[in-house]
Order: structure tokens, then C-alpha cells, then sequence
């Protein structure tokens, strides 16, 4: 990915972790993604930027939250593979602690197959990547209904072979409303306790800061074996592709929905 970086100046960076690379929702060691999220573990930036840029005014504390500030960012994403190729190597740390771990990291799917063929760094661009990104919402599978995602759940996920990128079997859209609005994040990005991302964060299996993983209102995962989508209807791109006639999902929609998987799951009495 670091070629890609080198000919792409909206980038900042390439990582090898994604913060939701998390099963089962990470299972394509092939798909990388674009994000205005600095992951902040195992990452690579181009020396000039480094030097130039960073260097001359690189904080003494938490330089990854600094990295992530408009200040720094610019405007630039960060390029990411959907299954991790590095972690924390402990529970307690600067920025973690026991509870955090266990209800993310210790749940990291982690790449064992070091032949792994990525996407084509033309796709990966900002002109290639929107362009693909556009043409999946034209063509994927509209949810209408959640029962659709409850039904999916159990799905094995397809096979991938290590030199071959695989591409989805079948990708869905969701659409949902008041994801990024001022009731979700304050000034740190950190979410409300009465944020309507987090059912939504609870149904898939998301972080529950919603900037990490995103791109332009867009976050893109796999649920079932199936790729998802799942857009905020205040996006542009939201904007240029949901159906008219389409309602967005709240968030206690996503909650009811999960109530019931548990229950067809057995890990609820009925």
C-alpha cells in the first residue's frame, strides 16, 4: 500500500490495523479501505512528511489523538486492510485497558497468510476508490427491512483463496439516520451515552465511536459473508444514491432487530 501513498497526496497514511477487524465481521484479507480515522497501530507515512510536517512540532503525549486533529489531517485518510496484520500486545497501556480489550480486541481477527494479494493499488486512490465506492451503492442490494440482516447472521463466510481478491457474493446497503448529527460526538468524537450509533454499533459488531472506519459517512465490513455498506443518510453519498422512497433506520430499530437475533440465536429466552 505504501506505492499507493507515494502517488496519492490525499493520503496520510497506510496502516495495518483496522479498529473493526473484529469477527466475524472481518474475513477478507484482501479488501483495504480508505478512512479519515487514524488507526494509530503499525502505520507508515512518507519521510517527507514526516520530517517536514510532523516532526518540527510532534507533541511530548498522544500523538496518535494529535495526528487525528483537523489541524494534522487536512483533509487526508488512511488506507487500512478489512483483517489486521498487527494488535496490542497486552490488556493496560496508554490507551487501553482490560475492559476495552475484551470487548474489542480480544475479538481481532488477525491475517496468517503473508501471500495475500491485495486490492490494485488503482483502486485504492481517491478517484479509483470513489468511483468503486459509487458503483457498489448503485448496485447493491437496497435493506429495506432488518429481518433481511437478521436472516443472513449465521452465514459461513465464502472462502478466499490468497492470491485471489475475491469479490462479494452479494452486497447490501443500509441506510440509516442521524448517525453523525450533534447528538452523536462531541468535539472529541466521542460518542453520547444516548447516541443513536449505538444500537447500530451493537448490531453489527462496530466500535462504538463511529468515526473509526469511515469514509465520507460510509463504513464497509462484512456481516453473514455478505459486504455491507452501512451509509449515513447525511452523507453525499447518501444523498446521491438512497431511494426517495426509503427511510432511513433510527437507531432503536437496529436495537429491536438485535433483541430479536439473540433470540433466534438462543442466547435469549423466548
Amino acid at each position: 500500500m505504501a506505492n499507493v501513498m507515494d502517488e496519492d497526496a490525499s493520503l496520510l497514511a497506510v496502516s495495518a490495523y483496522n479498529d473493526n477487524g473484529l469477527a466475524p465481521i472481518a474475513s477478507n484479507a484482501c479488501h483495504v479501505y480508505r478512512s479519515e480515522w487514524f488507526p494509530g497501530l503499525g502505520w507508515l507515512a512518507s519521510r517527507e512528511l514526516f520530517v517536514h510536517e510532523f516532526l518540527p512540532k510532534w507533541p511530548d503525549t498522544h500523538w496518535d489523538h494529535w495526528l487525528r486533529a483537523d489541524e494534522q489531517r487536512r483533509g487526508r485518510e488512511c488506507l487500512f486492510p478489512e483483517v489486521s496484520r498487527d494488535k496490542h500486545i497486552g490488556e493496560e497501556g496508554a490507551n487501553m485497558d482490560s475492559t476495552t480489550f475484551k470487548r474489542y480486541d480480544s475479538h481481532l481477527v488477525i491475517n496468517v497468510v503473508s501471500s495475500t494479494q491485495l486490492a490494485e493499488p488503482s483502486a485504492l486512490t481517491k478517484v479509483g476508490y470513489e468511483q468503486a465506492l459509487r458503483l457498489s451503492l448503485t448496485t447493491a442490494r437496497v435493506v429495506r427491512d432488518l429481518e433481511v440482516l437478521v436472516s443472513i447472521y449465521d452465514r459461513e463466510p465464502p472462502s478466499y483463496s490468497a492470491s485471489t481478491c475475491a469479490s462479494c457474493r452479494t452486497a447490501y446497503v443500509v441506510y440509516y439516520g442521524a448517525g453523525m448529527s450533534s447528538e452523536t460526538a462531541n468535539v472529541d468524537g466521542r460518542i453520547n451515552a444516548h447516541s443513536p450509533w449505538k444500537p447500530i454499533s451493537n448490531f453489527f459488531g462496530l466500535w462504538h465511536e463511529p468515526r473509526r472506519g469511515r469514509h465520507e459517512g460510509v463504513h464497509r465490513f462484512h456481516y453473514g459473508g455478505e459486504c455491507i455498506l452501512l451509509v449515513d443518510a447525511a452523507s453525499a453519498y447518501a444523498q446521491q444514491h438512497m431511494p426517495h422512497d426509503l427511510e432511513p433506520f433510527q437507531g432503536q430499530k437496529f436495537g429491536r432487530a438485535l433483541w430479536e437475533r439473540m433470540q433466534l440465536s438462543g442466547a435469549l429466552p423466548t
